[in-house]
């Protein structure tokens, strides 16, 4: 039985919102790997994992998936007009 094909992906169709763990990945991940410049990549993402498993405080990245969250639920509507 030949594998399924996904079909095409809409033209223009916007991406989805970025989540708050991502938005702390993007801020936090330069200062360690300028801080350990040895480290491969897999081990920097177990350092980001740890610390945002132990943080208490995820205010500021929660904000910003909120607004992501939004802004792309506009764009959906724009794109679907």
């Amino acid at each position: 039985m030949p594998p399924k094909r996904k079909g095409k992906k809409p033209i223009g169709k916007p991406k989805k919102a970025m989540s708050a763990y991502l938005y702390f990945v993007c801020e936090e991940m330069p200062k360690i790997k300028k801080a350990n410049s040895a480290l491969k990549q897999k081990e920097i993402m177990s350092i980001l994992g740890k610390q945002w498993k132990n943080m208490d405080d995820k205010s500021k990245w929660t904000a910003l998936a909120a607004e992501s969250k939004e802004t792309h639920a506009q764009a959906v509507l724009v794109w679907q007009a």
